[in-house]
This record gives structure tokens, C-alpha cells and sequence, in this order.
């Protein structure tokens, strides 16, 4: 599994690769052991070493679920307690969709209400989020393109989406200022790339304009380099309390991160 990982996302974590990798390395050298609940018990010792107890029974009732498999009799299914739900990714036209149910929402509505006509992505990864974007814009009557940035791009083309290959340590190269300095406003730019993020985040701010929104993904281990970002620029950019607390305080994965100019 840790294989998978690393080899559709390109070793970078997403929300719920943190928690769950520590306790995935003891469940791969102990599978020949997991066959029931029961049989559990003795390696769920080890894994509270890593993980609090609420993801614990999270992963304890993914496994069971792996081995149980997808289609069930409706017997076994009724008299199944499990409520936990899968750790797979959500898809978009068969293409992983690294984003909770939460920020999907948010998203959507985000978009409506500033109806973008450029939104800068960067960290494409298999270009899911770029393609849900572009179909949902479509579907709102919005003509928008989308810029998509990586060091790896993906090797298929899309209508009003476009994959800019280009390292994030040198940002200004792949994302040059004339070409910036070219793309129509209101902009949404969006960093999930989680490389050189202040110098990046600083980069884009050069070129918004009043209006447009910055978005940080996965923010809750960036908020040194959000706040970085930020300390020379509180007058520019403020926090959009609305989307950040939509479901809860920070029920996204944006933690005080969706960003007004």
C-alpha cells in the first residue's frame, strides 16, 4: 500500500496519508495474521504507538473491510456495525480526486460567486482536480482556463485546461511574468504542490489583483510558511472566514488559508 502511495501521488502526502502511514508499515509485515477482528488485537497495541484511538478503530474497520470485500450478502451487511467509511480517493472521470467532501463543497461554491476566468493550480499530480475544475466551470456557463503546475505533468490534453511542466524551486521560470502579466482576472490560484511554498505563494501575490483568491491545501503542517507569507502582507490578503468554517472551524483542508486580495 505505502507502494501505491508513493507512486500515484509522487511521495507526496495527502490528509490521510499521515495518519494512517505508520500503523500501514505494521499492517504489511503482519497481513498473513489478518484474517478477523480478533486477530487483530495484538497488533493494535503497536499501532496506538502511532496513531490516537479514533484512527485506530478507522483502520482496524478499513482492513476488515478490505478483506470482507466489496459485494456482500445482505445478511452479513445487516448485521455489520462498522461505520467507518473507505480511505480510497474519490475520482473524477475515473482520475483521483485528492479532496475531501468538504473542500468539494466549498469549492463549488467559491467558484460560482467569483466566477474565475483563470485558476493557477500548482500541483497537478494526475491532473484530476484540473479536469473537475474545467467540467465544473463548463457546467456553471463560466469561461475559465486552467493552468495546471508540476514537476511531473500528466500525459493527456483537455479542453480549457493546460499542464505546465516546471519545478517549483524555480516557480518564476515555468510561470514567467510576461506570460502571468497575460492571463485575465479573477484569478484563483490554488498551491498543493508543498515545495518552496512561501517563495511560491509570494510569486503569485506579485500578479493578483484586488478580488482574486489564493488557496493553500493541506495547511494544517504549512501554517509556519502561510504565516511567513503573510507577515509583510496582512493589508493584502485576509482570511474568508466563510468557506475556511463552512462545515466547523477549519473543516477543510485549507486550515485559515482560503485567501482574499
Amino acid at each position: 500500500m505505502c507502494g501505491k502511495l508513493n507512486s500515484e501521488r509522487k511521495n507526496v502526502s495527502t490528509f490521510n496519508d499521515l495518519f494512517i502511514d505508520e500503523a500501514v508499515k505494521i499492517f504489511e509485515t503482519s497481513s498473513a495474521l489478518i484474517q478477523d477482528e480478533d486477530t487483530l488485537s495484538n497488533i493494535i497495541t503497536q499501532i496506538s504507538e502511532y496513531v490516537p484511538e479514533k484512527e485506530v478503530n478507522a483502520i482496524v474497520a478499513q482492513v476488515l473491510s478490505w478483506h470482507q470485500g466489496r459485494f456482500v450478502e445482505f445478511a452479513q451487511r445487516a448485521n455489520d456495525d462498522q461505520e467507518e467509511g473507505e480511505f480510497e480517493c474519490l475520482q473524477w472521470k475515473g482520475l483521483p480526486l485528492f479532496k475531501s467532501v468538504f473542500d468539494l463543497g466549498i469549492y463549488q461554491m467559491l467558484l460560482w460567486e467569483l466566477k474565475p476566468k483563470t485558476i493557477i493550480e500548482i500541483g497537478a499530480i494526475n491532473g484530476g482536480s484540473a479536469v473537475w475544475m474545467a467540467d465544473l466551470l463548463k457546467s456553471f456557463g463560466l469561461e475559465c482556463h486552467v493552468y495546471s503546475f508540476d514537476i511531473n505533468i500528466p500525459c493527456f490534453q483537455y479542453e480549457d485546461v493546460t499542464f505546465i511542466q516546471g519545478d517549483c524551486n524555480q516557480i518564476g521560470t515555468g510561470m514567467t511574468a510576461s506570460f502571468l502579466s497575460e492571463l485575465p482576472h479573477p484569478w484563483l490560484v490554488i498551491e498543493d504542490a508543498h515545495v518552496n511554498v512561501t517563495n511560491v505563494l509570494s510569486y503569485f501575490a506579485r500578479y493578483m489583483s484586488s478580488n482574486d483568491y489564493l488557496v493553500v491545501e493541506d495547511s494544517g503542517c504549512k501554517q509556519e510558511g502561510v504565516a511567513e507569507f503573510l507577515s509583510d502582507k496582512a493589508e493584502k490578503f485576509v482570511v474568508d472566514t466563510k468557506y475556511c468554517d463552512f462545515f466547523g472551524r477549519n473543516m477543510t483542508c485549507s486550515h485559515n488559508s482560503i485567501l482574499k486580495k
